[in-house]
């Protein structure tokens, strides 16, 4: 049989393994614990160093960029100003020589303008002349032709007027004649046809009283 000393320092002995235990299961999740801490550490500070690289990084392609930026940006800057002095040089230059060689030609028009005109003046005079000289000698033409038609036709107008003259004055006396004759010839045939009208009427009044009786 068990005595109580002994069901006492069982029962100690049973709670100092019961402790025990428990300081043990204590000091495993205590370890656990900080175990656990030390890697999040450990990971936050990997974080924390990524992250400024990252940053570094960053800041390093940004300024990189940026003055690459500038540095075109100046290039091109400069290029477009030195293309831009280009052009307006060769512009200017253009157009002094278009207005030189404008000049040049309104002065070689110019010229070749007056002397076409003297030319043209002088071509214009000669054939005024001419034509005054030519006309000139028409007219004196014509006149003298005129001249000589109109008394051409004084003539043969003069002569037809003698001739019907003279034909008036035969045919005129043709007609007298020929009337004094008619008349003559109406006149004796009148007194005929009188006379013979007066026989006939008396012997019709001779026969119708020898009737009557």
């Amino acid at each position: 049989m068990e005595t109580p000393l002994r069901k006492a320092g069982l029962a100690a002995v049973g709670a100092v393994d019961v402790a025990a235990e428990a300081a043990r299961d204590a000091a495993e999740s205590v370890t656990e614990r900080v175990e656990e801490a030390r890697d999040e550490a450990q990971r936050a500070v990997k974080r924390l160093a990524s992250r400024g690289r990252k940053a570094a990084t960053r800041g390093k392609s940004t300024a990189k960029r940026a003055s690459t930026t500038a540095r075109s940006g100046g290039k091109r800057s400069t290029g477009r100003a030195k293309s831009t002095a280009k052009r307006a040089s060769t512009r200017a230059k253009s157009t002094a020589r278009a207005a030189r060689s404008g000049a040049k030609r309104t002065a070689r028009t110019a010229r070749s303008g007056a002397k076409s005109t003297a030319r043209t003046a002088k071509s214009g005079a000669k054939s005024t002349a001419r034509a005054a000289k030519s006309r000139t000698k028409s007219t004196a033409r014509t006149a003298k032709s005129g001249a000589k038609r109109t008394a051409r036709k004084a003539a043969s107008s003069a002569r037809t007027t003698a001739s019907t003259a003279r034909r008036g004055a035969k045919s005129t006396a043709r007609k007298a004649t020929a009337k004094r004759s008619t008349g003559a010839r109406k006149t004796g045939a009148r007194k005929t046809a009188a006379k013979r009208s007066t026989g006939a009427r008396k012997t019709a009044a001779r026969k119708s009283t020898a009737r009557k009786r």
